[in-house]
């Protein structure tokens, strides 16, 4: 069903809390049970340790691997064989256009 989506997820939240990290648990483990692919590691950044040092080092990797993933989709002609129509260079933002989903991803600063 999401076969070619390419997905990452980065948690955040509060380990003092009984839900800790389960909608990014959740999103994780439903998008490759429905054929996604995971193109950059999913990291969870708990508010009780410090955000920064999780969300600040995935961040920084993301855009790398943002482009190369948005290459190899653009070179096989668009994440669901279509055209590459919508998809732009990972620097000056990001939207994907694949029938019903798109994907927005701002440009960073």
């Amino acid at each position: 069903m999401l076969a070619g989506l390419h997905y990452t997820v980065l948690g955040l939240g509060d380990s003092n809390y009984t839900r800790f990290m389960y909608v990014p648990r959740a999103f994780k483990t439903r998008f490759a049970e429905l054929g996604g692919v995971c193109f950059y590691d999913c990291a969870e950044a708990d508010e009780v340790e410090g955000l920064e040092e999780v969300v600040d080092v995935w961040v920084a990797g993301l855009w790398d691997a943002l482009k190369m993933v948005l290459s190899k989709t653009s070179a096989a002609g668009g994440a669901a064989g279509g055209t590459n129509d919508g998809v732009h260079d990972a620097v000056g933002g990001v939207t994907s256009n694949n029938k019903d989903t798109h994907t927005h991803i701002i440009q960073q600063e």
